[in-house]
C-alpha cells in the first residue's frame, strides 16, 4: 500500500502547497494502486497457471498415451510384414536353391556325356 500521506507532508516539506502536494499524491498513488502487483495477485496467477499448467499436462499425458498404443499397433505390424515377407522370401530362395541345383545337374549330366 502507498502512504500517501508521507508523499504529501514530503512535497510540503519541499516548498509546495498543501493542496497541490494532496493533489500530487493521490494522482500518484492512484496510478501505482492500479500498476503495483500484490502478493495476492502473484499468487491468485500463480494458481491459474499452475491449474492450466496440470490441464496440458493431462491432455499431454493422454495425447502420449494414445501415441504409445498407436506406435505398439504399427511396431507389430511391422514385424507381422517383416515375418511374412522373410517367410516368402525363405521359399523364394528355396526354390531358386531346388532349380539352381537341377541345371547344375543337367549341366554336370550334359558334360559328363560330352567329355566320354
Amino acid at each position: 500500500m502507498i502512504d500517501t500521506l508521507a508523499i504529501a507532508k514530503r512535497l510540503q516539506k519541499a516548498g509546495d502547497t498543501a493542496e497541490h502536494a494532496e493533489a500530487v499524491a493521490e494522482v500518484f498513488g492512484m496510478v501505482l494502486q492500479e500498476n503495483v502487483v500484490t502478493k495476492t495477485d502473484l499468487r491468485d496467477a500463480c494458481e491459474k497457471l499452475d491449474k492450466q499448467i496440470d490441464t496440458v499436462a493431462a491432455r499431454l499425458d493422454g495425447k502420449i498415451v494414445g501415441l504409445d498404443g498407436r506406435i505398439l499397433g504399427l511396431e507389430q505390424r511391422g514385424e507381422a510384414l517383416a515375418a511374412r515377407y522373410e517367410s516368402r522370401l525363405s521359399r523364394a530362395v528355396l526354390t531358386l536353391f531346388v532349380g539352381l541345383t537341377g541345371v547344375i545337374s543337367l549341366a554336370t549330366s550334359l558334360l559328363m556325356t560330352h567329355v566320354k
